[in-house]
């Protein structure tokens, strides 16, 4: 997901002589302010275009900078290393449209035979999530910990002896219904003790599994960016050819 700025530039090129250091260091930093610009019209849109987006979706878009030796800007989606999935893939079906990749969190599932694989997950409407509408990691791990679903990451499984340490969590259950034999729609539920004598449960859908969903082209990204450059680009240039004359 990358835009390259210095091809609206050729129209200011015109009838200009760029082989003096001077004039093609001006280009450079107009081509690279012009960029920057693109990322902050981009990550302000995204509040419009998205329910609350989180601190770290605003985030998702940097610039890289033109030299006088590559008179080329470039605005790309930031890879987050151990972040979970990348930005460009979580924003992609937002921008085009059509269907998202999965989350770690589903790929671990479908590999434990939980979930088939064109099914997704969706929050249960009544379950808690943060301030950006999301249900918050720390439910995921515990939801995939209890049900054995961490795949070779053993460690991060519940144990008998962590369960015990954890009353709360002996109280409160996580499991997959069986996909023959239950007439529970497919999802991850939460099973709670509500009483001991008679035993009593209460059981809550925490995450529904989906087929494929798809998505409609709702992030204006490309409009955005076009829009930042047209309003942009010619302001910098000015200013930089400015001071690269005097």
């Amino acid at each position: 997901m990358k835009i390259g700025v210095s091809s609206t530039l050729d129209r200011f090129k015109a009838g200009l002589v760029l082989d003096t250091q001077k004039i093609r260091q001006a280009t450079a930093y107009t081509l690279t302010d012009t960029a920057w610009d693109v990322v902050w019209f981009v990550s302000d849109r995204m509040a419009v275009d998205f329910d609350r987006p989180t601190p770290f979706a605003r985030k998702a878009f940097a610039a890289r900078k033109a030299t006088p030796e590559n008179l080329e800007a470039l605005v790309f989606a930031r890879e987050f290393p151990g972040k979970g999935t990348s930005a460009e893939k979580y924003l992609s079906p937002n921008i085009f449209g059509g269907s998202r990749n999965a989350k770690s969190t589903e790929r671990k599932l479908r590999i434990n035979d939980y979930m088939m694989p064109d099914e997704f997950i969706v929050p249960g409407e009544k379950e808690a999530k943060d301030a950006y509408g999301n249900m918050k990691p720390s439910m995921y791990n515990r939801m995939l910990s209890q049900i054995q679903a961490h795949g070779g990451d053993v460690n991060q499984n519940e144990t008998d002896r962590s369960r015990k340490r954890n009353k709360s969590r002996v109280r409160e259950r996580y499991f997959v219904p069986d996909l023959q034999g239950s007439k529970l729609p497919p999802g991850i539920y939460r099973r709670t003790k509500i009483s001991d004598k008679p035993a009593r449960y209460r059981i809550e859908l925490v995450a529904l599994f989906v087929k494929n969903p798809r998505y409609s082209k709702r992030f204006k990204y490309n409009e955005t960016a076009d829009k930042a450059i047209d309003a942009r680009l010619p302001y910098h240039w000015d200013k930089k050819l400015a001071k690269a004359l005097r």
